[in-house]
């Protein structure tokens, strides 16, 4: 248990230079560092980085896919094109909800090659698909174990007719 609380330790580093970079790229130094003065001032992302659960994973890869994304719009290539793609299919893969980060990353990709007049068939590519193979597996875990859901420890309420219907 106590490898989950270093790995959110490192994973927090990695969120402030991410932080940072997004920032930087979309308005200079000076808003890199307001970004990552305003993300350090919020009470949450301290919560999730003393925490071990994936939230702060999550927050990390989706940053990751922003830069690597703007990266690829900036200069399109290949070894750009690979590694935005497969960071959006880790990306999918750390939470169930985040698998519907696999549509933008993929209008992303639409529009550059429409922009670009050209198809860019890399490997990444070609590969991506049976790589989300697992994501709607990984939901059929939650329908065979209702136990998996993250709040299942709640009580679903009975469904009471209101008084003033009887």
């Amino acid at each position: 248990m106590a490898n989950a609380f270093v790995l959110n330790a490192l994973l927090s580093l990695v969120f402030i230079a991410l932080v940072f970079l997004v920032g930087r790229r979309l308005g200079g130094i000076k808003a890199g560092v307001a970004a990552v003065l305003l993300v350090a001032s919020i009470p949450l992302v301290h919560q999730n980085v003393a925490s071990s659960g994936f939230e702060l994973l999550n927050l990390v890869m989706i940053l990751a896919v922003l830069w690597l994304g703007m990266r690829y719009a900036e200069r399109p290539d290949t070894d750009r094109l690979g590694a935005f793609v497969l960071a959006g299919i880790l990306l999918a893969q750390t939470r169930y909800e985040s698998a519907l980060f696999v549509v933008p990353v993929g209008c992303v990709i639409l529009y550059m090659w429409w922009r670009q007049g050209t198809v860019d068939l890399s490997w990444p590519i070609m590969v991506a698909p049976l790589l989300l193979v697992i994501v709607p597996l990984h939901f059929n875990v939650f329908k065979l174990a209702t136990t998996s859901w993250q709040l299942s420890d709640i009580p679903a309420r009975n469904p009471v007719q209101p008084a003033f219907l009887l």
